[in-house]
């Protein structure tokens, strides 16, 4: 069976995101939230579905990306796995994610 895994940067988007949303909404806030947690399921089990991204500084080479599913504005970050997925990052679409994976 597939798995996923959340590492601590992703936790933290995800904690980030749910803060900014709940300020307005927080029953929207739980719904992204739960979609993210959906789509990482679904990049567990398809791991390769994800658009592969480049980023030269960044420590690893073969990261890639995948919009929330419902809620395109979020997009994850993540690894495949022999098993499954790694979660690295969440962020929205309005952020500059070439310079914040340069932080590498």
């Amino acid at each position: 069976m597939a798995k996923y895994i959340v590492e601590s940067s992703a936790e933290a988007d995800l904690h980030a995101i749910w803060r900014f949303i709940a300020q307005d909404n927080p029953s929207a806030a739980f719904d992204v939230i739960d979609a993210a947690y959906k789509t990482f399921a679904i990049l567990a089990e398809h791991p390769r579905i994800g658009i592969k991204r480049e980023f030269p500084a960044f420590r690893r080479q073969d990261i890639r990306s995948w919009p929330v599913s419902g809620f395109d504005q979020y997009v994850i970050f993540y690894y495949p796995c022999p098993d499954g997925a790694s979660i690295v990052a969440v962020y929205h679409t309005a952020r500059h994610v070439e310079a914040l994976f340069e932080r590498g």
